[in-house]
């Protein structure tokens, strides 16, 4: 459904953490299927069930976190998806989870995509504090750009935003007519973006500029909200 190439060119460059286990390379076709459930099942073990009109109701969710490459072989993220070498040993960093085409299902994808988390360059995940992590890669990404970071200042108030992700571990989705709220003085800054759990790590881009302006590593405590039998989100 998006059709500006200019944020298309952003999700080009922005993937998803995956389970080690969740991955599985087909060696006949020499592709990569996912191991997932449906919005719909997987809401049924944490809230009650999904409203059946509920945006991507019958899509897949696997993705564990979001992220964005910022360097030939570097992953920007939030601190709390990859909090230790452990846990980055059982994770792959994996672009092109998306629906390219009509449907509800993505398509295999090339093992091409699929890299390994190798080392930890820095993660810091404090309570209600710094939250961000940059990762290194198994090998070099040679056919998506890195995206760009905005190096010389924060936004400002009413700055128009957008976010690529992974929302629920969804293929990958836009959010964007979202704008900075308030500037936080610990370095943060509030918006009013739509965004969920598994987000996290997801790119903050001005709108304008296509500049990463920050990480999203919290949300409102609350993102469905029942609907009778069922919920729908907030």
């Amino acid at each position: 459904q998006i059709t500006d190439t200019k944020i298309l060119a952003l999700a080009q460059s922005t993937g998803a953490f995956f389970k080690n286990e969740d991955l599985v390379t087909d060696p006949v076709s020499n592709t990569v299927q996912f191991h997932v459930k449906t919005f719909a099942s997987q809401m049924k073990e944490f809230e009650t069930p999904l409203c059946p009109s509920e945006p991507f109701y019958h899509q897949p969710v696997g993705a564990n976190c979001s992220g964005a490459l910022v360097g030939s072989d570097l992953v920007l993220t939030a601190g709390h998806c990859i909090r230790n070498q452990e846990i980055c040993s059982d994770r792959k960093f994996v672009f092109g989870f998306a629906i390219k085409r009509p449907g509800v299902t993505p398509d295999p994808i090339s093992p091409e995509d699929v890299y390994d988390c190798k080392t930890i360059v820095i993660t810091k995940d404090e309570a209600d504090g710094v939250d961000y992590a940059l990762i290194r890669l198994s090998r070099p990404v040679l056919n998506r750009p890195p995206l760009l970071v905005n190096r010389s200042g924060k936004p400002l108030r009413n700055t128009p935003l957008l976010v690529v992700g992974h929302p629920w571990g969804l293929p990958l989705k836009v959010a964007d007519h979202a704008k900075v709220w308030s500037i936080d003085k610990r370095g943060y800054f509030l918006t009013n973006s739509d965004t969920y759990p598994g987000n996290s790590g997801s790119p903050v881009f001005n709108a304008q500029t296509r500049l990463i302006e920050g990480v999203l590593v919290r949300g409102n405590a609350q993102d469905f909200i029942n609907n009778g039998s069922c919920s729908v989100s907030y």
